[in-house]
């Protein structure tokens, strides 16, 4: 029995030409390995290994030659259960965030409760074909199906790291398409009749805090956690809790006045007693409170919270504000901003504007020639 195994290299995605080389370029997800060759019957062989690991496919092929058959996998002995448990408590050894954890939790209930009506046990159960049927449950938009299968990649490539797996079938899943979505800043009309509802709601809290998120940019979980420390004079200062950046903002006197019209939720708080999950506040505020006064004010669509970062955001970069400055106050990268609001950037469309003006340049069409050519007089024209 003679058999070899070979790379079957793709071009788009490695620079490796020799089909036995056991390189590849592409490091992330190695190109796979096929068999081909005689079997001891004298047949003529050539399928895929199912392997991307050099050293594995060499031991496959040595038990194939001294066997005379091709070995069966051995079904691996990690569950789905011990996965979950090592992958947890990695993530929280690495001190990730909660939130970031609560989303894998999130993600390993989905899964077991497939397994579980599926009848599978182990990890290495979990094939590309049962892992497709697993994705086509969720229920999720496209952009928080795309964010969950990325989960879903990291989940497996731990399991391969740790060699609960031979190979890694989350790698194969096709990419989700996400069409871009456009920013929607609230109009004036609509923050008047939003500060408005706000101001009426039994909540005497969520008016300042409506305030507070317009004319600050902060996300509602870092307005949540503000301290009443952190506002010194008419200025704002606090880290960041999703990407960790100092954000130092100037507060108008209205912004101010509101947050001193109501009591503190705590000694050190403004709107969090400082004991519950920040986050689970931060979602009451948005999923019962906000939604109520969105109601209330009657605006149309789906809003929120959000928006009001948003708002602040494309009123700065419409005033003329550099991205590299609202970059700044919002604790993003000129990158980000420029990502999701630059249709907001005058600079961007004066460049658009003249590169088409360029690119267009001055021509002598000849119907224009021709029509002024054709054209009566207006006095011509009436005398007939």
């Amino acid at each position: 029995m003679s058999l070899e195994i070979y790379r079957r290299h793709n071009s788009r995605r490695c620079r490796t030409t020799s089909p036995t080389d056991s390189s590849c370029t592409n490091t992330r997800k190695p190109c796979p390995i096929w068999v081909r060759g005689t079997r001891s019957d004298g047949t003529y062989i050539r399928e895929p290994l199912k392997q991307r690991d050099w050293t594995k496919a060499q031991r496959i092929i040595r038990e194939w030659d001294e066997q005379g058959s091709r070995p069966k996998n051995a079904v691996p002995k990690a569950t789905i259960e011990h996965l979950q448990t090592r992958f947890l408590d990695n993530m929280k050894a690495e001190s990730r965030a909660r939130a970031t954890v609560q989303k894998y939790e999130v993600l390993f209930r989905q899964l077991a409760a497939f397994a579980r009506e599926k009848g599978i046990r182990f990890v290495g159960e979990l094939d590309l074909g049962a892992l497709e049927e697993f994705r086509a449950s969720w229920k999720d938009g496209n952009l928080s199906k795309s964010k969950k299968q990325e989960r879903l990649r990291t989940v497996f490539r731990y399991a391969r790291r740790h060699e609960m797996i031979d190979d890694n079938p989350a790698l194969e899943l096709g990419r989700i398409k996400v069409e871009p979505t456009q920013v929607v800043p609230f109009t004036d009309n609509e923050m008047d009749r939003i500060f408005k509802a706000t101001k009426s709601d039994s909540n005497p809290r969520l008016y300042g805090l409506a305030l507070l998120m317009r004319f600050s940019g902060l996300r509602i979980s870092d307005a949540i956690a503000l301290r009443v420390d952190q506002i010194k004079g008419d200025r704002l200062s606090l880290r960041t809790r999703k990407v960790k950046k100092d954000v130092s903002v100037l507060l108008p006197e209205h912004v101010l006045r509101a947050m001193q019209i109501f009591k503190p939720a705590s000694s050190t708080h403004y709107f969090w007693n400082g004991q519950a999950d920040v986050i689970a506040v931060a979602g009451y505020y948005r999923d019962y409170y906000f939604r109520r006064a969105f109601k209330t004010a009657k605006i149309e669509g789906q809003p929120h919270p959000h928006q009001l970062r948003h708002t602040f955001a494309t009123k700065l970069l419409s005033a003329g504000v550099s991205t590299d400055s609202v970059a700044a106050i919002l604790g993003n990268s000129p990158r980000v901003v420029f990502k999701h609001y630059s249709a907001w950037v005058p600079e961007r469309q004066q460049a658009l504007d003249e590169a088409l003006a360029k690119a267009n340049g001055p021509h002598n069409f000849p119907e224009d020639a021709r029509r002024t050519a054709n054209v009566i007089p207006l006095k011509r024209r009436r005398a007939r």
